[in-house]
This record gives structure tokens, sequence and C-alpha cells, in this order.
């Protein structure tokens, strides 16, 4: 399964240029966030980075696994705004059944 925490975290690294900016602002450590970058990599079967001695940054296919990242994290926060209501009802009725048995 995807996981939209590793999307985020190539899409701040975009933003932010280095992994230890993108582990503060996700209050992770940096070997958590080398460890999503390697698990999307390995997922996808494809170099997302260009690794230098003490140096790393986005490829031409890092570049465009960005935007389709953007699009897909976009994407699911329009789809949980149109369901979330929804789901907010579904909880609520599910309650009432509950305190109904009690």
């Amino acid at each position: 399964m995807l996981d939209l925490n590793e999307l985020k975290h190539l899409v701040l690294f975009a933003e932010y240029g280095t992994l230890s900016r993108v582990a503060e602002a996700c209050h992770i450590s940096t070997p958590s966030i080398t460890r999503s970058m390697k698990h999307l990599e390995e997922r996808f079967g494809v170099s997302l980075f260009i690794r230098e001695k003490s140096k790393i940054k986005l490829n031409e296919t890092g570049y465009i696994a960005v935007e389709a990242a953007k699009n897909i994290l976009a994407e699911t926060e329009r789809q949980f705004q149109i369901s979330h209501p929804y789901i907010l009802i579904k909880i609520f009725l599910l309650s009432l059944q509950i305190l109904k048995k009690s």
C-alpha cells in the first residue's frame, strides 16, 4: 500500500532541500526520513535522488515523482473533504446505537 507520509516527506524534501530539515518539520529522526525515501525508491523501482558524498538532491525522476506526489496528496485531501461530513454522521449514528444497547 502506498504510504501518504512517504509522499509528504518527498514533497517536503523538494521544498526544504535536506533530509534533516524534513525530519525536523515532521518531528521524526533523519534516519526515519532516509528510510522513507529509500522505501519509495524500492517500491517504484526507480532512483529519485542523486547521492553525493554528503549531499543528496532530486534527480529528474525525483522531480516528476514530487509532482505526482503533490497531485496524489491534493486529491486525497479533496476526497477527505467530500467524505468528512458523511463519516461524522456515520460515527454519530453508530454512537447512538451503542448508547441504545447500553
